[in-house]
């Protein structure tokens, strides 16, 4: 029984996931109540309030949901031990950009300026929108570190990986941000050059040689 009711648990939740990014990428986050949300879900509002609490955790669930597919895209470059600190960047930036492009719709691409927009509105240190924002970055720095270097022939560092993974999430979400604002379609080659130039700004370029 109890296997019954978590698996019931588990497709409302998804179900309801589902509704809310449908709605929230079509109107946005302020303009949908968890009624509709609900209704499109075909559950009530007390399954919302019953899995997730509120609208704003909903919505972190939905972002939990981007951060996986990015998550997953990248697992390529993970699994490749022997890529470069260069490679590993430049795939994923290309990784981000094929996600873009799969969202299709440049509306999809509210929903983090939606949760950073709640973000300021309450300053609140702790907030749980902050830290999964912030997840990108920090799984990105983990799969950078310890990378050898193609230009210098050194390893990543901890405290390189970190600069770099900061920069290089500055620099994908920004662009991200340019084709939600200007309807302008992902340019993987484009990323990726912007993103490889960060690897010689955060670590150097070889010394010339002497003579």
């Amino acid at each position: 029984m109890a296997g019954k009711r978590a698996e019931a648990r588990r497709r409302n939740a998804e179900a309801l996931t589902d509704a809310a990014e449908r709605l929230f990428t079509e109107h946005g986050y302020h303009a949908v109540g968890i009624e509709a949300i609900a209704e499109a879900a075909g559950l009530t509002t007390g399954a919302i309030y019953s899995i997730f609490g509120s609208k704003r955790a909903l919505l972190r669930a939905v972002l939990d949901r981007r951060i996986a597919q990015l998550d997953e895209m990248a697992d390529p470059i993970r699994l490749d031990e022997h890529a470069c600190t260069e490679d590993a960047v430049a795939a994923y930036a290309r990784a981000y950009a094929d996600l873009v492009a799969a969202l299709g719709d440049r509306r999809a691409l509210r929903l983090e300026i939606d949760a950073l927009a709640l973000h300021l509105a309450e300053d609140t240190p702790d907030d749980p929108l902050i830290e999964v924002n912030d997840l990108p970055r920090r799984q990105l720095a983990r799969l950078l570190e310890g990378r050898t270097v193609a230009a210098t022939g050194q390893r990543l560092s901890a405290g390189a990986a970190a600069e770099l993974a900061l920069i290089e999430r500055a620099l994908v979400t920004g662009l991200a941000q340019h084709c939600a604002l200007t309807g302008a379609a992902p340019d993987p080659d484009l990323w990726v050059r912007a993103a490889a130039a960060l690897v010689g700004a955060v670590v150097g370029q070889p010394a010339p040689a002497e003579g």
